[in-house]
């Protein structure tokens, strides 16, 4: 899913190689921020996109709870 302009998109699956990651990190910009679910590859998929965003957060669903979104 993608938070853009306001508006929740839905963006398709990302290929979980390096390569595929680095194909998504390009078409990403400097001020975007994403969130990846704390999974066992979750701190391999951080380091691939960490440096084409602003940043890179990683979440456990189970500890989120229902927060509403913020801007």
């Amino acid at each position: 899913m993608v938070w853009e302009d306001g508006r929740l998109r839905h963006h398709g699956r990302v290929d979980m190689t390096r390569s595929g990651l680095e194909g998504f990190g390009r078409s990403l910009r400097r001020t975007d921020e994403v969130v990846v679910e704390a999974t066992g590859n979750a701190m391999a998929v951080v380091r691939v996109l960490s440096p084409y965003v602003g940043r890179v957060i990683v979440a456990n669903p189970m500890q989120e709870g229902d927060r509403p979104c913020q801007d």
